[in-house]
């Protein structure tokens, strides 16, 4: 039996899935989009090493090609669940694939900004004419070559002094100085915000292309605390998000996905109901192996499970619950999880 179906165990992702770049700058990246790109819908296809998910709210996710991936990590992936359990990761059901590449409003609601994070500038080919609002495309910088010449594109460089990561934004030619001037903006806003020393700077180099630099002149760079309510955690279990909870029911294990998280240490806090835990405290697993946790009391009607976590950085994380033989038939039930730097 492999460690990925363990009762309870978070899987060990696969060795190709190790290696890549760890997405440092990510929650610095959600930050800066979020202030310059206010009411934004975001589809992170980036995964093994998605970008925006989970540091930036409501984004979606999931894989530009599962087909590559051999059955198992495929069945694996499968199982998880978002927007509370409604939805499948991109690239595992069609129908619902289309209906996001298509610009569906069912789907993409009313956003002022529609944004597609791609691991390759050449998929965007996929989501053309799903407008309006048109999509804006986000690739990191080795992704290769604009699939559209008449695109903008505005570089950013983002991190720290230390460590610089580059992703490339492709807009509508005629909104290249618009959102330029929203991102250094949203970027000078961000480093006041974030207090310490910042290098910010950026110029138009052509009516189509700018570049933009916010980097921290400290060796950790921009890692803000990170909560992820019960609504949008991204689960295996069959069932619902409701009233603020995430019930386990009679399911003797919960997989939860997380993204890449910067390589530090993190507390890791999940927040159970204490009127739906017993005697015993559910077992965590992180990366299929048991974690040391322990539980202590939260706020009112909250128990916490913490642990520390020391994450190596290059590919997205899977947290396992085990629920303890003590568990009644309805579960337990969580409100969310906080990453705490």
């Amino acid at each position: 039996m492999s460690t990925c179906d363990r009762p309870g165990a978070g899987a060990i992702l696969p060795s190709h899935w190790r290696g890549k770049a760890d997405a440092g700058a990510a929650p610095l990246l959600a930050a800066l989009l979020a202030r310059a790109l206010p009411g934004m819908q975001a589809l992170d296809l980036g995964l093994p090493v998605p970008r925006l998910f989970p540091w930036l709210p409501g984004t979606l996710c999931g894989l530009a090609d599962p087909a590559a991936l051999p059955a198992g990590e495929r069945t694996l992936l499968g199982r998880f669940r978002q927007r509370g359990g409604t939805r499948p990761l991109f690239g595992f059901d069609p129908a619902a694939d289309a209906a996001l590449q298509a610009g569906a409003p069912s789907v993409w609601g009313e956003a002022a900004e529609r944004l597609v994070c791609l691991p390759a500038a050449a998929l965007a080919a996929g989501f053309a004419g799903s407008g309006p609002p048109e999509p804006l495309f986000l690739v990191p910088g080795e992704a290769g070559e604009l699939p559209d010449a008449e695109r903008g594109r505005i570089i950013l460089l983002l991190g720290s002094t230390a460590q610089v990561d580059r992703y490339d934004l492709l807009v509508p030619p005629d909104r290249t100085a618009a959102l330029f001037e929203a991102l250094r903006m949203a970027g000078g806003a961000l480093a006041e915000a974030a207090g310490g020393r910042w290098q910010v700077g950026g110029r138009m180099i052509s009516p189509r292309m700018a570049s933009l630099a916010v980097l921290a002149e400290a060796s950790a760079g921009f890692a803000p605390p990170l909560s992820i309510p019960a609504e949008t955690l991204v689960h295996d279990l069959p069932v619902q998000s409701a009233e603020g909870r995430l019930a386990t029911g009679p399911a003797a294990r919960l997989r939860l996905l997380l993204g890449a998280l910067p390589p530090r240490e993190w507390r890791l806090r999940i927040s159970l109901c204490t009127d739906t835990l017993g005697l015993a405290a559910p077992v965590l697993f992180l990366e299929g192996m048991r974690h040391p946790a322990r539980i202590r009391p939260g706020s009112e009607g909250i128990t916490w499970l913490e642990a520390v976590i020391r994450p190596a950085g290059g590919h997205a994380l899977v947290l396992g619950l085990a629920m303890p033989p003590e568990a009644g038939p309805g579960g337990l039930a969580l409100t969310g999880i906080e990453l705490l730097p």
